[in-house]
């Protein structure tokens, strides 16, 4: 992967890829004032901090590699919001809540798992869709909390191909 530096874009690499890689953020998640990048591929998700200043150019240097976790199945569509006083990540079917400065983060499930209590409700808007998939986080009902859209893809329409809208109801259990 790499970035490019503005006005001439020069290219600086930050990470070797495998097979294939997904959506990326930025965001500084570890407070020390540069954007660092989240990444997911097929064998996890991991966030790399920048190198800030190496030789007058902020991330020119080497991007330190952090695992955050998940085993790959659940990363196409990776979103950061603020879902409980902090920054977190949302991905296709679980959130990630930061512990810390970006170094502990705990997995929710907020499909058919009672660890998130009676958080997000599912309301389903289409269940017969195919061939997209997508994230998206914003107040879809303005009351006031974040709500999560999904769009699912499967090759074969079924129970699973569907798009919904997880309202939040704004309790924490």
């Amino acid at each position: 992967m790499y970035w490019y530096l503005y006005p001439d874009w020069q290219k600086y690499a930050f990470r070797t890829c495998g097979s294939w890689s997904e959506d990326c953020q930025l965001i500084d998640i570890d407070c020390d004032g540069d954007n660092d990048v989240i990444n997911g591929n097929g064998q996890g998700l991991y966030w790399y901090e920048n190198p800030l200043n190496t030789g007058g150019i902020i991330g020119a240097g080497k991007w330190t590699e952090h695992a955050i976790g998940s085993d790959g199945t659940n990363i196409h569509d990776l979103e950061i919001a603020d879902l409980n006083g902090d920054v977190d990540m949302v991905l296709g079917n679980i959130w990630l809540e930061n512990k810390g400065k970006g170094t502990d983060w705990e997995e929710h499930a907020y499909a058919g798992n009672k660890d998130v209590g009676d958080l997000w409700i599912e309301y389903t808007i289409e269940s017969h869709i195919t061939h997209i998939h997508g994230l998206a986080i914003g107040d879809f009902n303005k009351d006031g909390y974040l709500d999560i859209h999904t769009s699912i893809r499967h090759d074969h329409p079924g129970p699973r191909d569907h798009v919904s809208i997880w309202l939040s109801s704004g309790k924490e259990e």
